[in-house]
């Protein structure tokens, strides 16, 4: 047997076999479908709980008169009991759904954190690991190689091999010559090579040396071709490591070559830094008024600031050095010392390894002039 509501609230009995059709409801005499699957029909049970309760609210309705037994229960009507059955009956249900929702459909709808990630959040974080201090070019990648830059960074750079280029040759015209630029890095290739930066001798950078017009452009103008020419720039300049220090008058223009000689492996690394710094400009000018702002290089301060102290940087000039080196990873400079009474300068090149930071210098030259930095 079959038990549904009508539409008008009443009670309609069917049989099993009349599932999905459709029967007259006894009161008001309607059609209505009788429910397909009972054990399924969760609306039915609810349905009965709401009439249940609003009967037991509400106040009995007068029973129709009738014969001398009508004051008893109509059909389809449920007493204290029966009410009382079917609300332990909807309760249970209701449990039963809130613990399932709960335990099972909320958790996989929600984005929260697995069970075993839940519990683990509660557990100590680990001690963070130390961070690895990486000293050397910051941005350097592969095993070996070369790398230049220049000061100004404007200068034409270029590198060749050895075999195929001629003593006292502009490598821009020597057989394959590659051209490069500053800052960047040449890998892949071991062997002897030679390395060049030029710039025009009126470019714009060298125009901003104080008195660079007025004194070297002078003096190279009116001094002859060759080697009275080579000895003005080498004087000008400070020295850097160049093997090769010459000014080329071509039809139109002047440059100022500097060329290096450096040998290359593949599994180390290797560094050329030109400069066309005047000897007169100060370390504190060359920092804040010619090099990149960026800082590249990293190293051991405290063991690099103990070093400049042992080879006589002034106290003054250290911060401007290892501000240097910090931006592009070499700097000369020089220092004023004697005995005697005969007082020389000697140009060291402080530098920075591109791939270890370790700390690196060398004498570049010693004159009888005074000047330091």
């Amino acid at each position: 047997m079959i038990e549904f509501k009508s539409p008008c609230g009443h009670t309609v009995r069917a049989r099993d076999e009349d599932a999905g059709r459709e029967v007259k409801c006894n009161y008001c005499g309607k059609e209505v479908r009788v429910p397909s699957d009972r054990a399924d029909d969760l609306d039915f049970l609810m349905s009965e709980v709401s009439a249940t309760t609003s009967a037991v609210a509400s106040p009995p309705r007068k029973a129709r008169s009738g014969g001398p037994f009508s004051g008893g229960r109509r059909s389809g009507e449920s007493g204290p009991r029966e009410v009382i059955l079917k609300l332990t009956y909807a309760a249970a249900a209701i449990t039963a759904v809130v613990v399932v929702t709960r335990n099972y459909v909320l958790p996989a709808l929600a984005p929260g954190e697995a069970p075993e990630q839940a519990s683990a959040a509660h557990q100590p974080s680990p001690e963070p690991k130390p961070r690895r201090v990486t000293f050397g070019l910051a941005d350097l990648s592969g095993e070996g190689g070369l790398y230049v830059s220049a000061v100004p960074a404007e200068a034409d750079i270029y590198i060749v091999d050895e075999k195929t280029w001629t003593v006292g040759q502009r490598i821009a015209a020597a057989p394959g010559s590659k051209r490069m630029t500053s800052g960047e890095t040449f890998c892949g290739t071991e062997g002897v090579f030679i390395v060049e930066a030029a710039l025009p001798w009126n470019d714009k950078s060298l125009k901003a040396y104080p008195e660079y017009n007025s004194t070297f452009r002078r003096a190279l103008e009116s001094a002859e071709k060759g080697e009275a020419s080579n000895a003005l720039a080498r004087q000008y300049f400070l020295p850097d490591g160049a093997t090769s220090v010459f000014v080329t008058k071509e039809t139109d223009q002047t440059y100022l070559v500097r060329q290096y000689k450096v040998e290359l492996r593949k599994d180390g690394w290797e560094s050329v830094t030109a400069f066309f710094v005047p000897v007169s400009l100060k370390v504190g000018d060359l920092v804040t008024r010619y090099l990149p702002s960026r800082q590249r290089f990293g190293f051991d301060e405290e063991h690099v600031r103990g070093e400049l102290e042992y080879y006589g940087v002034s106290l003054h000039d250290r911060t401007y050095v290892m501000d240097a080196l910090a931006r592009i990873g070499a700097v000369p400079y020089d220092t004023s010392g004697g005995s005697g009474g005969v007082e020389t300068r000697v140009v060291r090149m402080f530098r920075i390894d591109v791939g270890t930071g370790q700390f690196r210098t060398q004498v570049l030259g010693a004159t009888g002039s005074t000047g330091g930095n």
